[in-house]
């Protein structure tokens, strides 16, 4: 029998291989999230960085036409 944690262990890593396969812009809250992103070798990462996110959402339009939006299930991560 698979236990509870293996499976779960085997789906993060499944999500962090399409991730990186899907080649599209991530964006996360700060500057950890980025760091920590960037050592499971996913580097086409955004940060908001504190700033309006009408700004952020300009340039994320200038720069591509679909990303990826990772957030924490926070307060500041369900405003986003």
């Amino acid at each position: 029998m698979i236990n509870r944690y293996q499976t779960d262990m085997d789906e993060l890593l499944y999500e962090i291989e399409r991730l990186k396969s899907e080649d599209k812009l991530i964006v996360v809250e700060g500057k950890k999230d980025m760091a920590a992103l960037n050592k499971l070798g996913i580097t086409k990462v955004k940060t908001l960085s504190k700033r309006p996110l009408v700004l952020i959402a300009e340039e994320i339009a200038n720069e591509t036409d679909e990303c990826i939006l990772l957030v924490d299930l926070d307060d500041e991560g369900r405003k986003i």
